[in-house]
């Protein structure tokens, strides 16, 4: 595969058009800085530089840069003439991993409205409630449509050609509009839109790439489901940018994995620690030799062992190997720590490191009083123009984690860190119910209410035991009969997406309080922890 080096590269030339990123680097290797063009554009470097450049293959389907343009167009006249789409509309895309994806969003983007790609998978009933909180002015399907109440449109009738051309907008967002919004899951019982400016996502893809240093020759491997932040950043990032993605949607084991890196050539993998885990499994095939193309592996969404990053960073002393972090809130990833060197003597998890360029970072105490002391715990409170602007329609939630301080919004993120004397970050834990499993953010909380909604489940205590590197999400329901548990299993299985239902179920008339009276949650949890055993009943006495 030929190189080309970023600064042998030249701006584009197209008449009334700004340049996608800002030329040239300020040195050699050194990579763009900063976003221009609409995001409906965002195409338009590959379509410039290489329109017949394959940009974005699967199992089904090979784009190269002009038909990925001509589909957004068609999607977009689509959209603007037969559903009357318009600026600041929210189109809600039930996605699932497909190449038809990213030209819908830029299609989208270019009506000036908001892309909301939603889990296909989740229950009728969870994408009914974020519909109802939404408003969306259409829902998009993509193959089997769930059953809503809203009317849907599949996307193949918005590839068909309209009656008339693609009218170009003459409307551009402005920084302040909303770009996307992505749900998370929620301590209220009802998935919260984080919602992200198109200011925010540009200035993400600049200060990320900083980092990443995707180029037009980089081949990245695309794992992120549509519905998770990520997918913006291991597709439509380096797509903006005349790359090529590769798409993987086949079933995920760590030989099909490392398999599918080999034949394509891969120079850019972002996996989360569990899936970095899996292909990290037969140690001797992660080589140079095996891997002479890989630039970059990033992980992150979830704390990786330093054992796999360290073994990563030995097997391919050419590549860079990164630890990143990130709330949906603070858009995709917001600090990153390069590995410098393998260190298999490391009993504790790498530094998630330094925030991005932009991106201010502020460890709280229990007070709200800065902690500058090396060593000190505090709240990570992540603050600056990658900060969302809010959860939609809910005000007093977007209150509870937004503050103001000297003019720079900041977002609580629950998350307790601390800085070493180096002054990177380290994750230390949560100070709430919430979890990372899969990379997919699961608030415990959300959980426990689904059950307790069942009648005669008072008491239900929700958590997460752990073996080996996987985690599981374990279910018990206190001083209830059988009857109850698979009531609340059903209840589970219609309203929670299949990422979010607990592996193990549990069952108790231990009335184990702690000394507060409430139902000891810690005591219940680690009985579970010492009887549970693979294969054991489904649902356990304890």
């Amino acid at each position: 595969m030929s190189e080309v080096a970023l600064h042998e590269l030249t701006p584009l030339t197209v008449p009334g058009w700004t340049p996608m990123w800002t030329w040239p680097p300020q040195a050699e290797g050194e990579t763009v800085t900063r976003m221009d063009v609409p995001l409906g554009d965002l195409f338009a470097y590959g379509c410039v530089h290489s329109p017949d450049k394959i940009a974005l293959v699967d199992r089904r389907d090979a784009y190269d840069y002009a038909t990925l343009e001509s589909l957004a167009c068609s999607m977009a006249a689509a959209l603007q003439q037969g559903h009357n789409v318009v600026s600041g509309d929210r189109v809600m895309v039930v996605v699932r991993k497909s190449c038809r994806v990213p030209p819908l969003a830029v299609a989208i983007w270019k009506l000036g409205a908001v892309y909301m790609p939603v889990d296909a998978e989740a229950p009728p009933q969870r994408l009914a409630a974020m519909a109802a909180r939404t408003a969306p002015k259409v829902v998009i399907t993509i193959g089997a449509a769930p059953e809503l109440e809203r009317a849907t449109v599949d996307v193949e009738t918005l590839t068909a050609t309209p009656d008339t051309p693609w009218r170009e907008s003459s409307y551009r967002h402005r920084p302040e509009d909303i770009a996307y919004m992505i749900h998370t899951s929620g301590s209220t019982g009802v998935p919260k839109g984080v919602e992200i400016s198109v200011e925010s996502l540009k200035c993400y893809f600049s200060a990320h790439n900083a980092v990443l240093r995707y180029h037009p020759n980089a081949r990245i491997f695309s794992l992120a489901a549509f519905h998770f932040d990520v997918s913006i950043e291991d597709t439509l990032l380096p797509l903006s940018l005349g790359g090529y993605v590769y798409q993987f949607n086949r079933p995920i084991t760590g030989d099909i994995m490392r398999k599918a890196l080999v034949a394509e050539q891969i120079t850019h993998l972002i996996a989360v620690s569990t899936l970095l885990t899996m292909m990290s499994e037969k140690e001797s095939l992660i080589t140079a030799d095996t891997f002479p193309q890989m630039e970059m592996i990033m992980t992150g969404a979830e704390l990786c062992s330093p054992r796999v990053i360290s073994l990563w960073k030995q097997r391919l002393p050419h590549a860079r190997v990164i630890n990143a972090y990130g709330p949906t809130e603070v858009t995709i990833v917001c600090v990153c720590h390069e590995i410098a060197a393998a260190d298999f003597d490391r009993t504790e998890p790498y530094p998630i490191g330094r925030p991005l360029e932009g991106v201010t970072a502020l460890l709280l105490d229990h007070e709200g009083c800065d902690v500058t002391e090396p060593g000190i715990e505090g709240e990570l409170c992540l603050g600056g123009t990658q900060v969302m602007t809010g959860y939609a329609n809910q005000p007093e939630e977007t209150a509870k984690r937004i503050f103001v301080r000297d003019g720079i919004r900041f977002y609580r993120s629950g998350d307790i860190c601390r800085r070493d004397v180096n002054g990177d970050i380290h994750f230390v834990g949560r100070n709430d119910a919430e979890v990372k499993i899969l990379g997919r953010r699961i608030h415990l909380g959300e959980i426990q209410n689904c059950c307790l909604a069942v009648p005669g489940a008072e008491r239900a205590v929700v958590g997460v035991i752990r073996r080996g590197e996987r985690q599981l999400i374990a279910a018990i329901i206190v001083g209830a009969g059988p009857a109850v548990v698979e009531a609340a299993q059903r209840r589970v299985g219609e309203t929670l997406p299949a990422y979010m239902q607990p592996a193990i179920w549990a069952l108790t008339d231990a009335n184990v309080l702690s000394r507060s009276g409430k139902t000891n949650d810690a005591s219940l949890l680690t009985r579970l922890d010492e009887r549970y055993a693979p294969g054991c009943d489904p649902v356990l006495m304890i």
